[in-house]
């Protein structure tokens, strides 16, 4: 991160030094990386937030959307939403300290509280577990010589089970981010060309970003389609899933396809509204289609993770009945 911020352009170096102080203040145990060409804070093994410098401007970014979305909301205006902190041309654009501190501690207690419940559900009954292990070993020795197999076997389904469900949520939110990154880009040259009226639309500027949009729609389409289709199929083939609970995350995976679908139509027709037919109303109108489009995806996700979950640690009598190879 020293070489990033050495080779950054001056007017740059005095707000990455900033927002990197800021951040080792607001959490003192972050880790720092470099990923992509842009540095990034680890905070346990997650991304915190991100930086990055553009030509005329730096732009800083928390990962998890519910922050950036509460930054957006404490705006009065449009222009002003994108200039929080996805258009910094100086330190007197960034917020106060005690601002960013508040939404780092935010970011890293979420962070946390998402490590404790993972860690709280792996360890939920123990006392149940242990008896049920006893219970085992005895069977084993007088009845059942495969009952510790059995056990081990239902025990990892359940990990399996709680790995995937998280899997799901975070690539929801991942997905989000990638969205949240296109339409900030878009934001800031509409701000640029027809808010803040700094520059003219040249057709240079149009299609220089209308490659770096195109480059980020690329990877947004690698990024959002096939992760829950191979999430489904490898719950199918270790069998961390039952029979019937299938056709019920088949029908919630397509329908977080279809709004995902949406989305991808809406970007398209953002870039539209906001490069080559600029449209104020129309531009707002899809935002607002784009943020029901999210809150689809966040409940169709909950919904993938609810059914991983809901069968796991599932107690002494169903543990039972799986040591006799009854698991469906």
């Amino acid at each position: 991160m020293d070489d990033y911020i050495a080779s950054s352009p001056e007017f740059a170096k005095p707000i990455l030094a900033h927002l990197r102080q800021v951040v080792h203040d607001g959490c003192p145990r972050v880790k720092e990386t470099v990923e992509s060409g842009r540095p990034e804070f680890l905070h346990q093994g997650k991304t915190l937030a991100v930086m990055a410098v553009f030509q005329t401007h730096c732009a800083f970014s928390f990962w998890l959307p519910s922050i950036n979305q509460k930054i957006a909301e404490s705006a009065v205006t449009v222009a002003e939403s994108v200039n929080i902190l996805g258009h910094v041309t100086k330190l007197g654009d960034l917020p106060s300290d005690g601002v960013l501190l508040s939404y780092l501690r935010e970011a890293t207690e979420t962070i946390e509280a998402r490590r404790r419940r993972s860690s709280e559900t792996r360890a939920q009954g123990p006392l149940s577990r242990g008896i049920i292990f006893l219970l085992g070993a005895f069977l084993t020795a007088v009845f059942f010589p495969t009952v510790i197999a059995n056990l081990d076997y239902n025990r990892r389904l359940n990990d399996k089970r709680l790995s995937l469900a998280h899997d799901a949520i975070e690539h929801d939110e991942q997905v989000n981010a990638l969205v949240g990154e296109m339409t900030g880009e878009l934001n800031i040259f509409w701000v640029d060309t027809n808010g803040l009226k700094i520059s003219k639309p040249t057709m240079k500027a149009i299609s220089e970003a209308d490659t770096g949009f195109r480059k980020q729609w690329e990877n947004f389409n690698n990024v959002a389609w096939f992760r829950y289709w191979d999430l489904l199929a490898e719950a199918s083939a270790t069998q961390a899933i039952r029979r019937v609970e299938n056709d019920d995350l088949k029908s919630v995976v397509a329908k977080w396809i279809e709004a995902t679908s949406t989305t991808n139509m809406h970007l398209g027709d953002l870039e539209i509204a906001t490069l080559y037919k600029p449209d104020e109303r129309k531009r707002a109108l899809l935002i607002m289609q784009m943020e029901a489009d999210r809150k689809n995806r966040d409940g169709f996700a909950y919904q993938i993770y609810s059914v991983l979950v809901k069968n796991t640690q599932p107690g002494v009598w169903k543990d039972l009945k799986g040591l006799f190879g009854n698991r469906d």
